[in-house]
C-alpha cells in the first residue's frame, strides 16, 4: 500500500509520467551535442535528472568537437549507425528531413500532450515541415544577431535622445551626427556599420518583404522592398561612412583586445549583437552607459514592422535508422530538453539566455540579473520565421556576395539586387530539377 501511495503521489507531483508507472525494458541512448566546456556540467545535471525521472532509459553524452561537425554528423548518418538523439543547427533540418534520415514526432506530441503553442511560433514554425513537426527548439535563434546596444553617452554628447532609433530613417541621421572622420577621410568614429551581410533579411523583413517562397521554389527578394533594403545598406556604407573598405579598416584599428571594442570604447555608438552582449558587457564594460533596442523599421513603407528573423538556433533529432523500439525513449529525451522547466528552462536560465518556451522567460530572475529583459522579450515577441529550404547555406553564400558588391560601389544596388536573385534562383533551380 505505500508503494502505491508514493506512485500515486508522484504522479499528482508530474515527477514521472504515465509511461513510467508501466513496465518498462532497459533502452539505453547515445546523445551527441555541442554544449561543451562550462555549459557540459549544466547538461550533465539535466540528463542526470533525466535518468532519475525515467529510470529505464540511459543516456550516454559525448560532446562533439566543433572541427568538421556537419561532416562528422553525415557521416554518422552514411554509416547506418547514428547516435539516438543529435543535436543539430535549424538549416540542417530541412536537409535531413529531404534526405529521409530523422522521423517526425507529431506521434509522440500527440501522445504526451505537448502543447505546441508553449513557443514563440518564429522559434517552432521552421521546424514543420510538409505538416510535420521534426523537433522542438532550445535555445533560441530568435534574439540572437538583431538586439542593437547603442552608447548613451555618445547619443547625450550629440544631443541624441537616450532610446534606439525605430526607423531606418532615425539610424541613417543619427549615425550621421555621430560619425567624425580623420584628414585622411578614415573613420574616427561610427555611427553604425551597415556592411554585415546578415543584415540583409531581417531589413527585407522589416521592410514587409519576403526572401523565398513557401514551397522553397522561388526566390522574392528582387523587389521595390528588397531593392530599398540593399540601398540602405550600400548608401549608408558608402555616403557616411566611406565605403566598405573604410569600415574595415576601422575595426581592424581599433578592436585590440575584447574590453577594448569600439562599442565599450565610444568610438561605435551603434551595434548589433546577440543576447550574450550583456554578460560581455557586464564582464568587460561594466561602467557602459548603455540601452538597447530592436531592428528598426522603414518609415516610408506604411505597411513595414520592425522584425529579426529566425535562421539560427538548435533542434534535437531522431535518426530513422536507430531500432523502432528507440523511438519512443528518444522521443522523451528531446522533450527533456526542449520543454520541461526544471530542465530546458533551467539550462537557459543559468546561462541567462532567453528560452523558446515563452513562460519560461518571465521567471523574475531574469529581471535581477538583466534590467534590459523587457527589451529581449520584446525582441522575441517581433521576431519572424523565413523559410528555410535544404540550399539555404548556399542562398547565405550568393546574399553575402551581393551585399559585399553593392557595399563595396563594385555594382549598384539594383544590379547587385538583380544578380544575387538570378543566382540564387538558379541554385534553387538545380536543387528542384535533381529531385
Amino acid at each position: 500500500k505505500l508503494l502505491v501511495f508514493a506512485l500515486v503521489a508522484l504522479f499528482a507531483l508530474g515527477a514521472i509520467g504515465p509511461v513510467a508507472l508501466a513496465e518498462q525494458e532497459p533502452v539505453k541512448l547515445t546523445f551527441w551535442h555541442w554544449w561543451g566546456v562550462t555549459r557540459e556540467p549544466l547538461l550533465e545535471h539535466m540528463l542526470t535528472e533525466f535518468t532519475e525521472t525515467y529510470p529505464w532509459i540511459e543516456v550516454e553524452q559525448v560532446v562533439q568537437p566543433w572541427d568538421r561537425r556537419a561532416e562528422r554528423v553525415l557521416t554518422a548518418f552514411a554509416g547506418g549507425r547514428p547516435p539516438e538523439v543529435i543535436m543539430v543547427q535549424r538549416y540542417e533540418v530541412p536537409q535531413y528531413v529531404h534526405r529521409n534520415l530523422i522521423i517526425p514526432i507529431d506521434e509522440y506530441i500527440e501522445k504526451y500532450n505537448v502543447d505546441l503553442d508553449m513557443f514563440y511560433e518564429s522559434e517552432l514554425e521552421s521546424f514543420i515541415i510538409d505538416d510535420q513537426v521534426w523537433t522542438m527548439p532550445m535555445p533560441t535563434g530568435g534574439a540572437t544577431r538583431f538586439i542593437m546596444i547603442y552608447n548613451s553617452d555618445v547619443f547625450a554628447e550629440v544631443g541624441l535622445p537616450d532610446r534606439a532609433p525605430e526607423t531606418w530613417q532615425e539610424v541613417w541621421e543619427w549615425s550621421e551626427a555621430i560619425t567624425q572622420t580623420n584628414a585622411d577621410g578614415s573613420l574616427a568614429r561610427v555611427g553604425i556599420d551597415m556592411t554585415n551581410p546578415n543584415l540583409f533579411l531581417p531589413l527585407l523583413a522589416s521592410n514587409n518583404g519576403h526572401y523565398l517562397s513557401d514551397d522553397w521554389k522561388e526566390i522574392l527578394w528582387n523587389s521595390p522592398e528588397g531593392l530599398a533594403a540593399l540601398k540602405f545598406m550600400a548608401e549608408h556604407t558608402i555616403e557616411i561612412n566611406g565605403g566598405a573598405e573604410n569600415v574595415a579598416g576601422f575595426f581592424t584599428g581599433t578592436d585590440g583586445e575584447a574590453g577594448g571594442a569600439p562599442l565599450y570604447t565610444g568610438l561605435q555608438a551603434m551595434a548589433w549583437h546577440n543576447v550574450s552582449v550583456f554578460f560581455h558587457i557586464e564582464n568587460l564594460a561594466p561602467d557602459l552607459n548603455y540601452g538597447v533596442g530592436t531592428m528598426p523599421r522603414n518609415a516610408d513603407n506604411p505597411d513595414a514592422t520592425g522584425h529579426g528573423i529566425v535562421t539560427d538556433g538548435w533542434g534535437y533529432v531522431i535518426p530513422r535508422s536507430i531500432p523502432e523500439e528507440k523511438y519512443e525513449a528518444a522521443y522523451l529525451l528531446v522533450d527533456w530538453l526542449t520543454t520541461k522547466e526544471q530542465a530546458a528552462g533551467w539550462f537557459m536560465l543559468e546561462q541567462m539566455r532567453p528560452s523558446p518556451v515563452k513562460a519560461f522567460n518571465e521567471n523574475p530572475l531574469y529581471w535581477e540579473v538583466n534590467p534590459n529583459w523587457d527589451m529581449v522579450l520584446t525582441a522575441l515577441e517581433a521576431d519572424v520565421s523565413v523559410p528555410i529550404s535544404p540550399v539555404y547555406l548556399e542562398i547565405s553564400a550568393v546574399i553575402a556576395e551581393m551585399v559585399e558588391l553593392a557595399t563595396y560601389g563594385v555594382m549598384s544596388p539594383e544590379e547587385a539586387l538583380a544578380w544575387g536573385a538570378e543566382e540564387a534562383q538558379n541554385i534553387v533551380d538545380d536543387f528542384w530539377f535533381f529531385q
